[in-house]
């Protein structure tokens, strides 16, 4: 596993790199360094907003963009967003790239689109880890109130974390206040939770 450190606390994780074909083509296109160059490109170019630090926001940006058959890129775009601090992070490294060696199909260059992802982690350190595990810990033995203190606790200092509203959301529903467990099921979902659109198809 390939973490790169950033600043601080952050940290870029590109170990879920993948590429994703619209057109197949015989010989994908490369980047200068193949995929190691590519993570060292992110890695050096990456700047995590500090205001999504301090607001704890996290996730992983999905960009779209076309390499075009003289390497340049071309068509960028997001394809799921996390946040527009987060988004607009991504698509401003994506922008930097430079040529890559294009793809190839029947010995001729052609142009390929490229799915990146960019994971925007966070280490949240040592009393943050302790209320998420006390929060599940709570939610375990179906003792909903502790769970939601702790989910509570770190909501207060990172109200994005989609993770802790999520389950906070989901302590809320089977403590039964489902007023307050659809407000934050609908903000996790919001900021990009798989976890909570699926609960709330579940529960509406």
């Amino acid at each position: 596993m390939l973490l790169i450190p950033f600043i601080g606390t952050a940290q870029i994780d590109t170990t879920k790199v993948e590429d994703i074909l619209i057109d197949p083509v015989e010989q994908m296109p490369e980047f200068e360094g193949g995929q190691e160059g590519l993570f060292n490109f992110i890695g050096k170019n990456v700047e995590y907003p500090q205001e999504a630090k301090a607001k704890g926001i996290q996730g992983r940006v999905f960009v779209s963009f076309m390499i075009r058959d003289d390497g340049s890129i071309d068509s960028i775009k997001i394809l799921k967003g996390v946040h527009e601090l987060l988004d607009n992070e991504s698509l401003r490294v994506i922008r930097l790239m430079p040529k890559w060696h294009p793809g190839m199909q029947k010995g001729k260059p052609v142009n390929v689109y490229y799915n990146l992802p960019i994971n925007f982690k966070l280490d949240l350190g040592e009393r943050i880890n302790k209320y998420r595990k006390n929060g599940k810990k709570g939610m375990e033995v179906k003792n909903y109130k502790s769970a939601i203190f702790n989910f509570t606790k770190i909501i207060k200092d990172y109200p994005f974390d989609t993770e802790a509203l999520f389950l906070r959301g989901k302590s809320y529903h089977l403590f039964g206040e489902n007023g307050k467990a659809l407000e934050d099921l609908y903000l996790a979902k919001q900021f990009g939770s798989k976890e909570a659109e699926e609960y709330l198809k579940m529960i509406e």
